[in-house]
């Protein structure tokens, strides 16, 4: 009975590792930010049109229009498959405060959500890419969870087998 309580407890990690990882909900800024929506374009671009134009010719969006955060407080920002500006951040409460090429410009945070206003005064709405629906830290936990539940499972069967052979 023990056996199947041990077994049940390892089984259950990835799940319960599953169950606290949501993408939404990401506690820290590191990570890449993919362009998720556009407004307030003077030239009133939407961003279903920008999909279209990047779609026409087989690409993505979010491989040519992202922020990428470091956790040593750097950024880059790279629009339209250029890279935009690189510099520092700081993140203080919901403000976000870039540093790039001396200048300052300051984005709000909400969530998993930067709103940058663009040069042109678009307002740029950039969204925590996630790898198969979950943050990438999320996933490196399942994984190292995964490990610690096959290396428990496998001590079981080899303590189950030693056990085996002392009872012959």
């Amino acid at each position: 009975m023990k056996k199947i309580k041990t077994l049940t407890l390892l089984l259950l990690i990835p799940v319960l590792l599953l169950s606290l990882a949501a993408c939404g909900q990401a506690t820290s800024l590191v990570g890449r930010y993919v362009l998720s929506n556009v407004y307030d374009d003077p030239e009133g671009t939407t961003f279903a049109e920008l999909e279209e134009i990047y779609a026409a010719d087989n690409l993505k969006i979010t491989d040519y229009m992202y922020f990428e955060f470091q956790s040593d407080a750097r950024f880059t920002l790279v629009l339209f498959g250029d890279e935009e500006a690189n510099g520092t951040y700081v993140l203080d409460g919901k403000t976000l405060t870039l540093k790039s090429a001396g200048e300052q410009f300051a984005a709000p945070i909400s969530g998993d959500l930067i709103t940058y206003t663009y040069q042109t005064g678009a307002k740029l709405v950039f969204k925590k890419e996630c790898v198969g629906g979950l943050p990438v830290g999320a996933i490196i936990a399942i994984i190292a969870g995964s490990a610690v539940v096959l290396a428990g499972v496998a001590f079981l069967i080899v303590r189950s087998a030693r056990k085996g052979e002392n009872a012959t």
